[in-house]
């Protein structure tokens, strides 16, 4: 018994038994390519460079575990050898999705803006959650927080925070400074909140030396979206709609800076146009940017779920957590709410 690629199928031979073996387009020489076998039930799907490239029905399961090899098998010099270069190998105990094998093979959002996109598949009771978006912007565990299976509005992975002191870290003084929106922001997610009464952080950025630069609130039973610029002046302080406890809902916030205006934005919720910020006084003067940075080594940091003066703790779910450098438009915010 043995399963093992070749560079014409995918083998899955069973002594005694025939075999299963899956065909795909044979492997060319001389060229870097992901490949990855998925296995859910009795179903097994081969993808090349994140897209499928074969299938198959395989009933029979192996009779006993099997050893590990790389690059040829156990026989020596009289066995099937293979030579070449390989890199990122990794063995799941889980069935992948389509969207996780894409994201192995190197395919990344494609909006060059995107600085954090959080869609928290795989995420478990991982101590940490991976950043999709391709910068490598991930979040550390602290405290209460983990991956709950099949909760999301779509029946996704979810996050859930639960607890005093539990969030999600970005590490805000070491967050890369190219990567923090200053003139352009879109910050999106969709959000289940259990009623606890107070103010609760979804997302929180305080720059040095005390600017809250960077957020995202439940606040007032409202939907709370601040940028301040390095002052502490506010250029958007958004309360709008009312949030429904329990309920999953989508908020997304816009933002983008006129220079010697005072700029404008708008919020959707549920895809909807509930508000526009046009060229009007807030707190900051005319065509001043946002925050430069999200905290240093004695003060300020980024969060999702507390806030950094620690409190106004989040407690409920969250999903498809996106952060842009520039300001997207209704229906860019529909397509990444419907998940497209």
């Amino acid at each position: 018994q043995f399963i093992k690629f070749t560079p014409t199928k995918f083998e899955w031979h069973m002594n005694g038994n025939g075999d299963d073996n899956m065909d795909y387009e044979d492997i060319p020489a001389d060229v870097w390519l992901h490949h990855a076998v998925v296995k859910t039930g009795d179903q097994l799907t081969y993808y090349r460079n994140g897209v499928e490239g074969g299938s198959g029905t395989i009933a029979q399961p192996l009779d006993f575990p099997q050893p590990l090899y790389f690059g040829g098998d156990n026989e020596g010099a009289d066995g099937e050898n293979w030579a070449g270069l390989m890199s990122e190998v990794a063995i799941y105990d889980r069935a992948l999705s389509v969207g996780e094998v894409r994201y192995l093979a190197g395919e990344r959002e494609g909006d060059p803006s995107l600085v954090i996109y959080y869609d928290f598949e795989g995420f478990g009771n991982n101590g940490f959650v991976l950043d999709k978006s391709g910068k490598g912007n991930d979040a550390v565990v602290v405290g209460s927080v983990s991956g709950l299976a099949g909760a999301g509005n779509t029946g996704s992975e979810a996050c859930q925070i639960t607890g005093d002191g539990s969030y999600l870290d970005l590490d805000g003084p070491n967050f890369p400074l190219e990567d923090i929106p200053t003139t352009a922001f879109t910050l999106a997610y969709w959000m289940k909140a259990d009623d606890t009464g107070g103010t609760q952080t979804v997302f929180s950025a305080l720059a040095d030396p005390h600017s809250w630069s960077h957020g995202g609130y439940v606040r007032d039973g409202q939907y709370h979206v601040h940028i301040g610029d390095a002052d502490n002046n506010y250029i958007i302080n958004a309360y709008e709609g009312a949030v429904e406890y329990g309920t999953w809902h989508h908020m997304a916030l816009t933002w983008e800076l006129v220079p010697g205006e005072y700029g404008g934005g708008a919020m959707y919720i549920d895809g909807e146009l509930v508000a526009e910020y046009g060229n009007d006084f807030v707190e900051a003067p005319q065509g001043v940017s946002a925050a430069n940075n999200w905290g240093s080594a004695d003060h300020g940091g980024a969060r999702l779920g507390w806030d950094i003066d620690d409190g106004w703790q989040f407690n409920g779910l969250l999903d498809e957590f996106y952060l842009f450098k520039r300001a997207l438009s209704q229906d860019e915010v529909l397509t990444i709410m419907q998940g497209m």
